[in-house]
C-alpha cells in the first residue's frame, strides 16, 4: 500500500492493489476462515510484490528515505495519530501506552496500521540489497535473489524459532524483502517473462491448479502480522503459485477496458485511507447487523466491504482533494 501521490501511475499494479485492499477489507470483516485460508497466502504479500515492481534506485539514499518518510511514515504517523486518539478519548485507553506503541510498531504492542510499518522497513531493507547486488552487472538477478532469500531466512527462523518481536516489524519485513524483491525482478526482466511464460496460459492455470489443490489438502490458517502458521512451507509454496496466475488474471482484466478496472483503481490509489479506517465502518455495520438479529457470516462479511467501499467514500474525496499530505500525496 503506497500513496496516490506517485507521479506516472501503472494501471495493472493500480488494479492490483485495489483487488487486493478489498482481500484485506474482508479479512477484517469478520469473514468466514474458508473465506479467508483461500487468500491469505497472497493478499498481502502481493501488496510487496507490487512495491518491488516500482522500486527504483534512481535517487540517493536520502532521496529514497525522504520519498518513504513521506510517502508512508508521515501517513503513519498522521493518520496512526487520529485513530490513537480517538481511542483514548473514547475507550479512556492510555495515551503514552498507545503512542509509544505507534512509534516502537512492535507486532501486538497497540501497533495500530502495522502493514504501512512494516512495508516502510522492507523498503529500508531492500535498498542495500539493490544498490550493493549492482543491477548494471550479469548475475545481478540471482544476487538478489540470493541475498533476499538469506534475510527472508532470518525472517523465518526468528518467527517460528525464537518468536522476538523486534521494533518495525523487523521479523515481517525480513520475509517480505523476498516478495518485494520478485516484484522487482519481474520488472527487470517483464519482457522475458511475458514472452516465455505469460504468454503459455497452461503454466499460470498449472500453478492455480497446484494453489487449489494444496488449499484443499492442508488446512492451513495463517496469520502474517501475528507471526502465526500452520504449515510455513506450505504458505510459502502457495504464496509463490499464487503470483503468476493473479498477474495473468489482472493484466487480462485491464485489457478488457470495463468500469470495473476503474473502480479497482480507485481502491488501488486509495489503500491506505481504506485500510486506517475501515474499523470504523465495521463496528457500526455489526451493531446495526445485532440489533437487527442479522448473523450470516458468509452474506454479512461482503455486505461490511460494501459498506465499508462506500462510508468511507466521501472521506476519500475530501482528502484527495484537500488534505492529500494525509496519504502521502500532493496538493
Amino acid at each position: 500500500m503506497e500513496s496516490v501521490s506517485q507521479k506516472k501511475r501503472i494501471v495493472w499494479i493500480d488494479v492490483l492493489k485495489g483487488v487486493m485492499i478489498l482481500f484485506v477489507l474482508l479479512s477484517h470483516s469478520h469473514a468466514p476462515d474458508i473465506y479467508i485460508r483461500f487468500f491469505a497466502p497472497f493478499f498481502i504479500t502481493m501488496f510487496f510484490f507490487a512495491s518491488g515492481y516500482t522500486f527504483s534506485l534512481k535517487k540517493s539514499f536520502g532521496e529514497f528515505l525522504l520519498g518513504k518518510v513521506k510517502h508512508l511514515l508521515i501517513p503513519l504517523v498522521l493518520m496512526g495519530g487520529i485513530k490513537l486518539t480517538i481511542a483514548c478519548v473514547v475507550n479512556h485507553y492510555s495515551f503514552a501506552s498507545r503512542i509509544k506503541g505507534l512509534l516502537l510498531q512492535i507486532s501486538g504492542k497497540n501497533d495500530d496500521l502495522w502493514f504501512i510499518g512494516c512495508i516502510f522497513t522492507t523498503f529500508l531493507i531492500m535498498y542495500p540489497i539493490v544498490r550493493f547486488c549492482n543491477t548494471d552487472k550479469k548475475g545481478y538477478t540471482w544476487r538478489i535473489l540470493l541475498s533476499a532469500v538469506v534475510v527472508a531466512t532470518l525472517g523465518w527462523v526468528d518467527t517460528l524459532v525464537f518468536g522476538i518481536k523486534f521494533p518495525w516489524q523487523l521479523e515481517t519485513a525480513a520475509i517480505m524483502t523476498f516478495y518485494m524483491s520478485a516484484g522487482f525482478l519481474y520488472r527487470k526482466n517483464e519482457a522475458i517473462i511475458v514472452e516465455k511464460i505469460e504468454k503459455k496460459p497452461v503454466i499460470a492455470l498449472l500453478s492455480a491448479v497446484a494453489y487449489i489443490v494444496l488449499l484443499v489438502l492442508f488446512e492451513n490458517e495463517a496469520d502474517i502480522h501475528k507471526g502465526n502458521y500452520t504449515y510455513p512451507f506450505v504458505f510459502i509454496i502457495m504464496s509463490i503459485l499464487a503470483i503468476l496466475p493473479i498477474i495473468v488474471l489482472i493484466k487480462k482484466l485491464c485489457t478488457f477496458n470495463l468500469k470495473s478496472e476503474k473502480f479497482f483503481c480507485f481502491m488501488g490509489k486509495n489503500t491506505l485511507f481504506y485500510y486506517a479506517f475501515e474499523g470504523y465502518v465495521i463496528q457500526t455495520f455489526y451493531k446495526v447487523c445485532e440489533k437487527l438479529d442479522w448473523s450470516n457470516a458468509y452474506i454479512l462479511s461482503f455486505l461490511c466491504v460494501a459498506a465499508i467501499v462506500i462510508g468511507l467514500l466521501p472521506f476519500v474525496l475530501l482528502v484527495n482533494r484537500f488534505a492529500p499530505w494525509l496519504v502521502g500525496g500532493k496538493k
